[in-house]
């Protein structure tokens, strides 16, 4: 049964909208990837899952969620994270811990997460 958005208005979302079931959608989405992507090496093949670029395509409401899951969990989320908001804070790390440092940091600093 694919996962659908509640129907509604035809508008596209904008960043900070709340968009109902987005959370349990964003999480069923992510629970599927890590799941079915969890004995892969192959980054390509992680972010070419089919949940991956549905996640994407949820746009920028969906950036505190992924924010809130990359610092609970960890995650590649960073190729997400690029497409969603044009921005790589992290094109200097030179390893995940670093990556994950330098989105987080901006994430608070563009108010995705608190403090």
């Amino acid at each position: 049964m694919p996962l659908e958005l509640p129907s509604g208005d035809s508008q596209a979302p904008v960043a900070g909208q709340f968009i109902p079931g987005l959370e349990k959608l964003f999480q069923e989405l992510a629970n599927q990837w890590r799941k079915e992507t969890r004995i892969l090496s192959s980054i390509q093949a992680k972010i070419y899952h089919p949940c991956y670029p549905r996640i994407i395509g949820l746009g920028t409401p969906v950036l505190p969620l992924i924010f809130t899951d990359l610092r609970d969990n960890g995650g590649l989320w960073y190729w997400a994270l690029e497409c969603i908001t044009g921005d790589n804070p992290a094109t200097n790390a030179t390893t995940l811990d670093e990556q994950k440092r330098a989105w987080l940091e901006y994430a608070t600093a563009k108010g995705y997460l608190g403090e």
